[in-house]
């Protein structure tokens, strides 16, 4: 058995050796007066520029505009969240 390589451990899934590529994206952003209904949009996700929060420390919180940070936020079907 070959030595193992620390930059490439047995068994780890590495961009070639993936069988479904996978790919993180970030569409436009939005501020969260922009952002559509939530009871229309459950399980969607977006980008939103005016949250009052950061994300760390407030993920799963009800997102409200007007503030300074940038913040990925979902939709649970009532309300828009940060996440």
């Amino acid at each position: 058995m070959p030595p193992v390589n620390p930059a490439n451990p047995p068994n780890q899934i590495t961009e070639d050796t993936a069988a479904i590529p996978v790919y993180i994206t970030r569409g436009p952003s939005t501020t969260v007066a922009g952002l559509p209904s939530a009871a229309t949009n459950n399980g969607n996700s977006a980008v939103v520029t005016d949250s009052t929060v950061p994300l760390t420390g407030n993920y799963g919180n009800i997102v409200v505009g007007g503030g300074i940070y940038t913040a990925p936020v979902y939709c649970d079907g009532s309300n828009w969240r940060l996440g």
